[in-house]
């Protein structure tokens, strides 16, 4: 009777993980990273965690730091600063060719001209090495037709959100 007990109890407990990220950890660090460097204009680091091929789109990644800055700098003079950037529980794992992708919520709350705005979108979190370092694409204008165009082997079977 105990070792039943105990077979079933240890189902249950692996139950209840089934279908969890078994990657949440790994990319909620490095996504807080990213999140951070957003938050404290640290170009470098978001430079690490951005996709390469964007990082290749945009120039490379001195190009792209200058471009980052001088948008930061745009936006700054209009009156918005984000003043906290931070991700929440990362979605379901999709393998899409050698990569595996996965969409993280982010809220980001912002001062534009002395009014806090708050808002929900997402990121793409990518993997290039079976989980241990991820790369982050806004996915706010990427949708189920144009992503093929960043990431060709992109698995279909993960919809991505609609633009708000």
């Amino acid at each position: 009777m105990i070792k039943q007990l105990i077979v079933v109890i240890t189902f249950l407990i692996s139950g209840m993980t089934y279908g969890q990220n078994q990657y949440s950890d790994n990319i909620t660090k490095q996504g807080n990273e990213l999140c951070k460097a957003m938050v404290t204009q640290d170009y470098e680091t978001l430079a690490k965690y951005t996709y390469p091929r964007i990082v290749e789109m945009m120039g490379g990644k001195k190009q792209m730091i200058a471009t980052v800055a001088g948008g930061m700098q745009q936006l700054k003079s209009q009156g918005i600063q984000f003043k906290e950037v931070s991700i929440g529980e990362p979605e379901k794992i999709y393998t899409a060719g050698k990569e595996i992708h996965c969409l993280v919520p982010q809220t980001i709350i912002s001062d534009v001209q002395g009014t806090e705005d708050k808002r929900t979108t997402y990121l793409l979190a990518i993997s290039k090495n079976k989980g241990k370092r991820w790369y982050f694409v806004d996915a706010t204008n990427l949708d189920n037709t144009n992503v093929k165009n960043l990431l060709p082997e992109f698995n279909d079977d993960m919809k991505l959100p609609k633009k708000q």
